[in-house]
């Protein structure tokens, strides 16, 4: 069991890097909601919804005998996956939502400034 933990772990951040790496892949989740307030309640639906998923998920693989003493059947151990991705992707969202609430965006500099045309 440990070692069908630990290389389902792996593939979990392993997805997670990459998921990170393809940043513009949750911008589309935000323009779906624009104010400030409505992603403050994306990030926090994200980050509650994932823990219930996964830990219903592996309940489910409990309940269907997925999982024993000595480990994951195969089926189980593609669930036990399939529940971690979940995870990791609803977190990444989450995450990467509030941090678009803190950092500013960058916008390019306007061509007339306010200070262009000014006598002193």
């Amino acid at each position: 069991m440990w070692a069908q933990g630990i290389a389902a772990f792996i593939l979990w951040v392993v997805y997670g890097v990459w998921l990170s790496l393809r940043k513009t892949r949750f911008s589309a989740a935000w323009h779906f909601f624009p104010t400030r307030g409505q992603r403050i309640g994306l990030s926090i639906v994200a980050l509650f919804v994932s823990v219930l998923l996964f830990g219903g998920g592996l309940a489910l693989l409990a309940y269907f005998k997925q999982v024993s003493s000595t480990g994951f059947t195969a089926l189980g151990f593609v669930g036990l996956v399939f529940f971690g991705i979940l995870f990791v992707y609803l977190q990444c969202l989450a995450a990467a939502t509030m941090i678009a609430l803190v950092v500013p965006p960058v916008t390019e500099p306007d061509p007339k400034s306010s200070d262009e045309g000014s006598t002193l």
